[in-house]
């Protein structure tokens, strides 16, 4: 799995912020520095914008739109899961409440995306006006050349019209066209809202261990609709039981609708996920796995890595060897569903769901939990790196393993990257109750010397620290330094 850093202008360059919609009331903004300053920058831009939100459910976009509006000129339409003439119906409805228009004394009746953009662009006389049009998917998936339409009437109408308008959908892939086609519109920018780094969840969880915030995190992804779900008067255990163990828990079907809002063919995804989800990884497998041939799988799998549900993950530094590509899901709570909950259903059903899981989940979750452990430390290297604390900046943070001629694999946790890719910071995972040994740290020194890199530094990460042998081998050794995960949270 990989993490890049972006840079550029906030208002010109489609950003992936690792952040999102904060809990609480009075801390609703936290984390929200980058998207804050691209919704403002587009709004103090003279004349018309157009602005595109994404990203996948309970990210808190709504949230963060709701928040932006107050206090400016505005109206927010929000598209239903219905036919397109019904929609221009709402939103009519919707437009005859304006004040701008009440004032005008007009019958507004919406017969298509033309006409729905005409009234806006009367509404927009005086000061600047902001127009959210939320669930997009909606009516771009509604009917064909529907996108078309919307580029037509946006194009014609509102152009020289003093409006900042903000389209809010699930995935990139409802609003691609109008965010990289060819239009006349100069103004325009991305934002992909993304769930809340590490860090910034583990504040959601404060009164939790930070073994705790490590399970919360490994489940929810830092979504925070999630995070906001655990009752941190109650351990993150009984919590995640009673969210996904309990027919009535609110993540229980959580997975199935995620699938049913975004897909036609549930079964077939449902089915990939499941396989996946099982260890099956390289293409073949899943085939075999799902009992669908790859001619029908190829494309199912390229949209559930569009839509942020898996990833094909390639060792980094050989990320040419499509043979080595290995498909992981890359979704944290759909990860935890289809590892544990989704072999649970019959048994969630008939009421012994938390039985189910005291005696089947509890004891895989340290195994499950390493993973997590592995992305927080790579995500640990790039914000230390952001922060100056390497001699040279980290881009890109994966994991390494290679093969040789005699079938022998070896594998590197976590390998950190400059730019070019000439030096790198070396790390080892541990999440177990035992301590890392000696050896283990020797094994990951001597195979970070094959990687004809310069080793800026080698980082242990050991949840329950290391032998008095290994603290003292090290203890004056600049290169290498043995974190917990204290270290990772106090960071």
């Amino acid at each position: 799995m990989e993490k890049e850093g972006s840079q550029g202008d906030p208002f010109t360059q489609n950003l992936q912020a690792d952040s999102a919609q904060p809990m609480k009331d009075g801390n609703r903004l936290a984390g929200r520095g980058k998207e804050q300053a691209i919704l403002k920058a587009a709004y103090e831009t003279e004349g018309f914008c157009l602005l595109g939100l994404y990203g996948r459910r309970r990210a808190g976009k709504t949230a963060l739109l709701n928040q932006f509006c107050k206090g400016k000129k505005n109206i927010y339409l929000t598209a239903r899961e219905v036919k397109p003439e019904r929609n221009m119906a709402i939103f009519g409805r919707l437009l005859s409440r304006e004040p701008g228009l009440k004032a005008l004394g007009l019958d507004i009746g919406l017969n298509d995306l033309r006409s729905l953009f005409s009234y806006l662009a009367m509404a927009s006389a005086g000061e600047r006006l902001v127009v959210v049009i939320d669930e997009f998917q909606y009516l771009s998936e509604a009917e064909p050349g529907l996108v078309k339409e919307f580029i037509r009437g946006m194009e014609y109408e509102l152009a020289q019209k003093n409006i900042l308008l903000i389209v809010c959908g699930d995935t990139f892939d409802c609003m691609k066209e109008l965010l990289e086609g060819e239009l006349s519109i100069e103004q325009r920018a991305g934002i992909c809202l993304k769930p809340l780094g590490y860090r910034e969840a583990a504040r959601l969880t404060a009164g939790y261990s930070n073994e705790e915030k490590l399970l919360v995190y490994s489940v929810t992804g830092g979504v925070p609709g999630y995070i906001s779900l655990f009752d941190t008067d109650r351990s993150a255990l009984d919590n995640i039981s009673a969210l996904f163990f309990r027919a009535e828990g609110y993540l229980y079907e959580e997975a199935k609708n995620i699938l049913r809002r975004m897909y036609r063919n549930v079964s077939l995804y449902n089915t990939l996920l499941e396989v996946i989800g099982k260890g099956a990884v390289r293409m073949n497998a899943i085939s075999k796995g799902s009992g669908y041939d790859t001619p029908v799988i190829s494309p199912a799998v390229k949209k559930l890595i569009a839509n942020g549900m898996i990833e094909k993950n390639l060792p980094l530094l050989n990320e040419t060897s499509k043979r080595d590509a290995e498909y992981l899901i890359s979704d944290a709570m759909l990860r935890f569903y289809y590892t544990f909950v989704s072999d649970a259903l019959t048994e969630i059903e008939a009421g012994e769901g938390e039985r189910y899981f005291e005696e089947k989940v509890k004891p895989a979750l340290t195994g499950f939990l390493g993973e997590a452990f592995e992305d927080i430390a790579r995500q640990y290297i790039l914000i230390r790196s952001k922060n100056g604390g390497f001699e040279e900046r980290l881009v890109k943070s994966g994991r390494w393993r290679n093969t040789d001629a005699n079938k022998h694999s070896e594998e590197i946790d976590v390998v950190s990257v400059n730019e070019n890719k000439t030096a790198a910071v070396i790390g080892e995972c541990l999440y177990k109750n035992s301590s890392m040994e000696t050896e283990r740290v020797e094994k990951c020194i001597e195979t970070g010397e094959k990687l004809g890199l310069r080793i800026i530094k080698y980082l242990m990460f050991s949840k329950n620290g290391y032998y008095p042998s290994s603290l003292r081998k090290y203890k004056n050794d600049e290169r290498v330094e043995l974190l917990t995960l204290r270290d990772l949270y106090n960071l």
